[in-house]
């Protein structure tokens, strides 16, 4: 079931609401629209589920070629504009190592 833009909505407003100290009342009202709408319930659950398995680095591979796949995947979240600490420091060594190997191909 992929959640719908209204389920994806209301789980930012919870995260946000969450970092900010102020979710008791968006709690309330999710408890309450587990009654009236299981459903959409089930919906905002799924987005949040979700955003954790995004905001997750993946496992830092140990050989050469997993971890060149962990570093083109940092680099392509940086592109859309994921700012996620994995992912910068992912971009930095993606673009660390780009620089070193053009000045190898320089030389």
């Amino acid at each position: 079931m992929i959640p719908s833009m209204a389920a994806v909505r209301q789980a930012m407003v919870l995260v946000e609401q969450a970092c900010a100290g102020t979710i008791e009342e968006r709690a309330r009202d999710l408890v309450n629209q587990a009654v009236v709408n299981p459903a959409r319930t089930v919906e905002v659950v799924l987005a949040l589920a979700d955003m954790v398995a995004a905001s997750r680095p993946p496992e830092l591979p140990t050989d050469d070629v997993s971890y060149e796949r962990y570093l083109k995947r940092a680099h392509a979240a940086f592109g859309r504009g994921e700012r996620l600490e994995w992912v910068t420091t992912g971009e930095r060594e993606y673009q660390r190592l780009r620089k070193q190997r053009a000045r190898k191909g320089a030389a």
